[in-house]
């Protein structure tokens, strides 16, 4: 068991002051409530003053009219508070053009802020930078597949048999990822500004491994074309004294997104914030359907004899477009804010889809031969497929935000993205089998399995835990 100690302790310590040391005496202190008649400067250590709620910068000051109180300096995230007596004289840190003496007061702590960002003396009072990363915890709608793999009874025939593997929707569960933004606003013009968010989700899988150990009798069910009267039919794996093998499948699933967006904010004061977004997104996923056996019969006429077969389903699709948006921000009081937003890329779907099968039979004291097609992927349907379709990437979010010290800030949110006209790796499956082309054969016949080609929908949600840096 990992045990915490003094060096510890000492590298944490030391870490902390490296980040933060530089600033943290004057960067993020927040004033005391104002008192009438106390002309004294103090830091109030609770917290710190948001940087989108800064109201003045040095040399700045409001009246005192309302409250008795007024603000002498904040600059650079300094907040100082200066108290006056009775009188309205205001005081001034410097010779300056006096701010409008409309203050904010916060119940929770007492302090009092300038209502309106628009008049703090600068064009936008919050970052000029900032960057964040995230941790994901999302739940994804998972890829349909048939049934794959079957047990007793009735010898892995459907739909007597039972179904060990497939028949469901694979890797819909939890995945983790991350999420990573870098912004600035324009020199030129503080209202406009440009980020770049990058997102992921870890390849997410599920896997088979069947045996004779564990499944005395095992098989992989489908549709037989090759007989007059259409019937379920299976491949053995595992049966006594017939065949002996093992069976191995893999479905994998990857999310990836990056958008470059450009913002304008579009109304803003110190308690609320729009912004308008434009800009382009990048959206891809991808499914992985893998199915490999190795068999060795037992029985004549081919005692001896090893088969080992692959099956393979690769899709990708692949968004690109135009992405317009809005975000919205709001403070609940000087330490917690929540925004929102809400993003709809219109653009191209390419999806692409390779099939492909392998065959490699083995006799008893004889040479290996190979040949291309397995049992689910056959010519008739192995082969590069695409498409090009319009189609969407939405996304909507929701965070809420907690000031640290530093111009850290922690947050826990909510997202979901919802993409539209993809193919999934396991919903382009046919089960349905012309025997007759199973390797070494030739086809006679309906050319079955085919390339079925349907499209579907994608979509991922969860929760977000994130640091944020402004600066």
């Amino acid at each position: 068991m990992h045990r915490f100690n003094r060096r510890h302790a000492a590298w944490g310590l030391y870490v902390i002051l490296a980040i933060c040391g530089p600033n943290m005496a004057q960067e993020r202190t927040l004033p005391v409530p104002p008192r009438a008649g106390d002309p004294e400067l103090r830091n109030f250590p609770f917290g710190f003053v948001p940087k989108h709620l800064k109201v003045a910068r040095r040399g700045d000051y409001v009246t005192g009219t309302q409250r008795n109180a007024t603000v002498g300096e904040i600059d650079e995230g300094i907040a100082r508070v200066g108290y006056q007596d009775e009188t309205d004289s205001p005081i001034v840190a410097d010779d300056t053009e006096q701010l409008p003496d409309q203050l904010w007061d916060d119940s929770e702590t007492g302090l009092f802020y300038e209502d309106g960002c628009d008049d703090c003396g600068a064009a936008f009072c919050g970052p000029q930078w900032w960057c964040s990363a995230e941790y994901l915890l999302w739940w994804k709608r998972g890829m349909g597949t048939p049934a794959l793999a079957t047990i007793t009874p009735n010898g892995g025939i459907l739909p007597a048999a039972t179904i060990v593997f497939g028949n469901e929707d694979l890797n819909d569960g939890s995945s983790s990822g991350g999420r990573f933004t870098i912004g600035r606003r324009f020199g030129f013009d503080p209202s406009f500004g440009v980020d770049f968010s990058y997102a992921f989700l870890g390849n997410d899988s599920t896997t088979f491994q069947g045996d004779a150990l564990n499944f005395p009798l095992l098989a992989r069910p489908f549709t037989n074309l090759n007989q007059a009267v259409l019937a379920p039919d299976a491949r053995l794996i595992n049966s006594a004294g017939v065949v002996r093998g093992t069976l191995d499948i893999l479905a994998s699933t990857e999310f990836q997104t990056y958008e470059i967006l450009f913002r304008h904010t579009s109304y803003q004061s110190c308690m609320a914030r729009w912004d308008w977004l434009i800009g382009y997104r990048d959206a891809q996923l991808r499914d992985r359907l893998r199915i490999v056996e190795s068999t060795t019969a037992l029985a004549a006429p081919n005692q001896g004899t090893t088969t080992s077969l692959v099956d393979q389903f690769h899709t990708t699709n692949t968004f690109r477009g135009v992405e317009l948006g809005v975000m919205g921000q709001g403070i609940i009081s000087p330490c917690w804010s929540w925004d929102w937003t809400a993003r709809v890329g219109l653009g191209n779907v390419e999806t692409r889809a390779a099939i492909e099968g392998r065959t490699v039979t083995t006799p008893a004291g004889g040479a290996a031969a190979a040949a291309n097609g397995g049992l689910l992927a056959q010519a008739s349907n192995s082969g590069l497929f695409t498409q090009d379709r319009f189609g969407t990437v939405t996304e909507f979010g929701l965070t809420l935000r907690r000031e640290l010290p530093c111009g850290w800030s922690g947050s826990i949110g909510y997202s979901m993205v919802y993409m539209t006209n993809v193919w999934r790796a396991g919903e382009q499956t046919d089960t349905s089998i012309n025997t007759s082309q199973i390797p070494p054969g030739v086809l006679n016949g309906a050319a079955r399995p085919e390339f079925p080609g349907i499209t579907s929908d994608f979509w991922a949600q969860g929760l977000r835990f994130g640091l944020s840096r402004d600066f």
